[in-house]
This record gives C-alpha cells, sequence and structure tokens, in this order.
C-alpha cells in the first residue's frame, strides 16, 4: 500500500467506481430515475467541456507566437547536461524531441536522428549521432554522449545538435538545429531543459565592427559605423565587398552604408540619425547586418551586430568594437516590448475564449461524434494551427 494511502480510501475509491458501473449500466438498459438522468447529463457536459477545453488549449499552443516557429526548422528538443570530473568529460543526454517538422508530406511524418559535435572540436571527436526512429514528429532517444572538454575549455566551447530527417534515397533533410554555449549552464546541478530547433547558424563568420553612438536631444540618435577588420572572406579571391545595413527595430528607416571593394578591413566613418525618445530605449535594439556584395546574383552574409537601448548612457553616449555573429535565429529582430505584448494580448484571449465557450463550433454538441479537423488562423500572432478530434478528443 502506497504512503499516505489507507484502507479507508481504497473502499472509498471502490464504492464510487461501483455507482459510476451501476449508473452506465442503467444508461445503457435505458432505465434512469429524474435524478440519474440529471447526473449522466452533468457528467456528459463536464466530461464534453473539459474536452473541448484541451483541444482549444493545444490550437493555442501550436500558434503560441513566443515560440513561434522559423524558417524550415520548427520544434523542440529535451537535452540534459552534467560534467564528470574524474573524466573531464561534458555528457549530454538527448531525450526527446517534439513537434518536428513533416518532411514525408504523403504519410505526414519524418524518420527524424540528430547529430551532435563540438565548436570547436579541438580533441577531433568528431560527431556523434543518434538512432534514427522512423514515422514519428515526437521522437524518443534517452541516448548519452560524452565529450572530452577539460574545464578550462568549457568557457569558449559550444554545442552544435542538428535533427535531419533520414532518407533512403536522397539527401537527408534539415530538421533544425540548437546551439548551446557550455559557459553558460550551471555544473554544479543537472541541468536539463527544452532548446527550439532553429535555422543553421553560419559558424564560420569572423571579425568586428566599430560603431559609437552619440544622442542629442530632444530625440535623436546618431549612429556612426566606422570600421569593420578581420572579416570573413566571401569571394574566390579571399576577400569580400563588405556594406552595412543598419535600423532600429520598430522604427520606419533603413540606411546602409557605401560598398568597400576587395578588403576584410573597410573604413567607412558613415552616420545615421534615428528618432528615438528616451522612454523608448528599454524596447529599441540597433540592427547592423554586414554583407558581401555581389553584382551578378544575391548578397552574401557576413554576420549581424545587435546593439541594446536598454542601458544606454545619454552623457557618455557608446564606443566600441563589436564582435560579428550569425544572429538571424536572435530573439530580438523585433522589440521585446512588441513581443511581450503580443504574448500578452494572445494568452487573454485564450482565457476569454475558455469562458465564454468560443469559438462555438468546437463547443457545440457534435464537436463530441466523429472525426473532425480544426484550422485556425491568428492574425495578431501571425500564426495557424491545425489538429483532429476523434469524438471529442485530441487525435495522436
Amino acid at each position: 500500500m502506497g504512503a499516505g494511502t489507507s484502507k479507508e480510501d481504497i473502499e472509498g475509491v471502490g464504492s464510487r467506481k461501483a455507482s459510476i458501473d451501476s449508473l452506465e449500466a442503467a444508461v445503457n438498459q435505458g432505465i434512469l430515475t429524474p435524478e440519474q438522468k440529471e447526473k449522466e447529463e452533468y457528467n456528459r457536459k463536464f466530461r464534453a467541456r473539459k474536452n473541448n477545453l484541451m483541444v482549444l488549449k493545444e490550437l493555442y499552443r501550436l500558434m503560441d507566437p513566443s515560440v513561434k516557429k522559423s524558417g524550415d526548422a520548427q520544434g523542440e528538443i529535451q537535452l540534459s547536461f552534467k560534467y564528470n570530473d574524474e573524466q573531464s568529460a561534458v555528457l549530454v543526454k538527448v531525450v526527446r524531441a517534439r513537434d518536428l517538422a513533416i518532411k514525408d508530406i504523403s504519410a505526414g511524418t519524418s524518420d527524424p536522428y540528430f547529430k551532435i559535435d563540438l565548436v570547436p572540436d579541438r580533441k577531433k571527436e568528431g560527431a556523434k549521432k543518434t538512432r534514427t526512429i522512423k514515422k514519428t514528429l515526437n521522437p524518443i532517444y534517452n541516448e548519452v554522449f560524452a565529450f572530452n572538454v577539460p574545464p578550462e575549455e568549457l568557457h569558449d566551447t559550444r554545442l552544435r545538435l542538428i535533427g535531419y530527417d533520414w532518407d533512403l534515397l536522397g539527401k537527408d533533410d534539415f530538421l533544425g538545429e540548437c546551439i548551446i554555449n557550455l559557459n553558460e549552464l550551471d555544473f554544479d546541478q543537472m541541468n536539463s531543459d527544452w532548446y527550439p530547433l532553429q535555422q543553421a547558424t553560419d559558424l564560420s563568420i569572423s571579425g568586428a565592427l566599430e560603431v559609437s553612438l552619440e544622442y542629442k536631444l530632444p530625440s535623436t540618435m546618431v549612429i556612426t559605423i566606422i570600421q569593420g577588420r578581420d572579416l570573413v572572406a566571401r569571394d574566390i579571391t579571399g576577400k569580400s565587398d563588405p556594406f552595412v545595413r543598419c535600423y532600429v527595430v520598430d522604427t520606419p528607416n533603413r540606411y546602409k552604408t557605401s560598398i568597400k571593394h576587395s578588403t576584410l578591413n573597410p573604413v567607412w566613418e558613415e552616420t545615421f540619425e534615428f528618432d528615438i525618445p528616451q522612454e523608448e530605449f528599454s524596447s529599441r535594439t540597433i540592427i547592423l547586418s554586414l554583407y558581401d556584395y555581389d553584382l551578378t546574383g544575391k548578397n552574401d552574409p557576413m554576420g549581424d551586430v545587435h546593439i541594446k537601448l536598454a542601458n544606454f548612457d545619454i552623457d557618455n553616449g557608446l564606443h566600441d568594437w563589436f564582435p560579428l555573429a550569425d544572429l538571424k535565429n536572435a530573439d530580438r529582430t523585433r522589440s521585446q516590448w512588441a513581443a511581450t505584448a503580443v504574448v500578452q494580448e494572445f494568452r487573454e484571449a485564450l482565457t476569454a475564449h475558455a469562458v465564454c465557450g468560443y469559438p462555438s463550433f468546437l463547443f457545440s454538441k457534435d464537436s463530441q461524434i466523429g472525426l473532425k479537423t480544426y484550422s485556425v488562423r491568428s492574425r495578431v500572432a501571425g500564426s495557424t494551427a491545425r489538429v483532429q478530434v476523434v469524438d471529442g478528443l485530441l487525435g495522436k
């Protein structure tokens, strides 16, 4: 007998079950007293509303803008981390993944597996791979991998995990990627969390931009892009033709510098002005995106710099070198204020819909009968969702 469970509790459960069984038998035989009919109708409505709320909650979960998917990558991976001091090894447990992208369109599923490696791979251990699990978007692995990383190398080592859909004949399809900085993990305890799968990150990007910021009252932010150094080469000549695009999140103006040809150390000394009231600093980020100009094709990205204005000092300004990185997956491409406002509005709408029993088609009697597919779209959140319901219950 489990802790906290008494004989009386068990007998009480048994008595309630017998009562339910007798009520169901009476329903099946068509012999119900008025009180039993009322009780059965109440139970039916309770079960139906509970099922409807579960469907509504799942639709909102799939559309939640706070976990909005990007590009061709979607879903999450659950990972656990631990450090083995005796072996100087990082232990990584790939637990499971969920809501992965569909790559087999005809079957509505995928055959996912994951590769894991270190960046940089100083010990030349190479990539390690989970097993492939067929026909699922929610695979369970529970596989542990060890990587040799001395304590003094944890601060500048990243773990990269890339998901693929296995293909018997062609190239395996990309499902998404996540990169974890090992210096951000607390190895004094077990680390376990869900990580979003994102677009592939270009780790070849190098160099930095020198930038200065000056504020002129009443509300003018002056951004000077001074120069770059040690940039990544994008041309076959070993050089690049760099230019910088500059804007501030949630402001209308877009600018770009001149193009500097055949150099990895360009000098611009170009200034741009933006109207940003001080009270908006907490929700504003400066986005600088560096590109290699291409006369005939698409300009190649060379990295980004994001400068948050939350702690900007208008009296002293800012002048510094900022490292370039591939930041297309960063969560600051929209202002934090705007994103938070949308999420808050979205979740308040979920509560209102649940209380009012809306949309009506989801809360009707017919919603509890047969196979149904519900597709909904949220204009504000900019997302869609689709679920199947069988006799009122969420389909697998």
